[in-house]
């Protein structure tokens, strides 16, 4: 109801704000990480993407502000409440917002540049960048900006796996990524596209489906790309 959902937003908003500046740094870090994961929930699990907007833009632009504290959880944060729009305004169609939280999320990261969080936060911005230009029909530039993703992700696995101790190690971010790349292969498959164009994203399509299942090790994870397989073939 629209009164819990009030409440929710005034009891995340009281959770940002109470002691914000005076708090130990400790358990600033806390308090904010149990924030996003709630986000995360109310996004993921609940769904409830209207109540997520209108508190994640207030947060955005009144709230964050009001935090002093010098601390990489705060840049974290901000990433984190971009993407989250970037996610909502995608689902939405709203490409005019989710360009501009996709600015955001470049002008934020570069905040973190230097740490290995920052490895993980690249990777999702632009799996999430190529998921918005999917959705723009521009599979083109999505699968322009996931080539170079993947090629570099790869390129690290395999530096990784030359250290015995890390020996076949698996992604699911690699493979997201790749699981993108195949959804847009898909979309350029049309009863419009030339035969020969057809075939080679056809094939393409079919190894990075191959690639994304063998590197998912959750069987939700797998089924999903068994769709999307599924997909690839109909368009055929």
């Amino acid at each position: 109801s629209e009164e819990n959902d009030a409440k929710l937003s005034k009891e995340l908003s009281t959770l940002v704000l109470n002691n914000r500046n005076t708090m130990p740094i400790s358990n600033l870090r806390i308090q904010l990480e149990l924030l996003s994961l709630k986000i995360r929930s109310l996004i993921d699990v609940q769904r409830n993407l209207l109540l997520c907007e209108k508190f994640l833009v207030k947060l955005q632009n009144e709230i964050i502000g009001k935090i002093k504290v010098k601390d990489f959880i705060i840049n974290k944060l901000k990433i984190d409440i971009s993407l989250y729009l970037l996610t909502i305004y995608t689902h939405q169609g709203d490409n005019e917002n989710s360009k501009k939280q996709i600015d955001i999320s470049k002008k934020e990261l570069k905040e973190i540049n230097g740490s290995w969080d920052f490895l993980d936060y690249y990777y999702i911005l632009k799996i999430r960048e190529a998921v918005f230009y999917n959705t723009c029909f521009n599979n083109a530039k999505s699968i322009e900006i996931l080539t170079e993703v993947i090629d570099k992700f790869i390129k690290l696995l395999k530096t990784m796996n030359e250290v015995e101790e890390f020996s076949n190690i698996k992604s699911d971010m690699v493979a997201k990524a790749v699981g993108t790349r195949l959804q847009a292969y898909t979309n350029l498959i049309t009863p419009n596209t030339q035969e020969a164009l057809k075939q080679e994203y056809y094939q393409k399509g079919i190894k990075d489906s191959d690639f994304a299942i063998s590197q998912f090790v959750s069987e939700i994870d797998k089924k999903r790309q068994y769709q999307y397989r599924a997909m690839l073939e109909i368009s055929m």
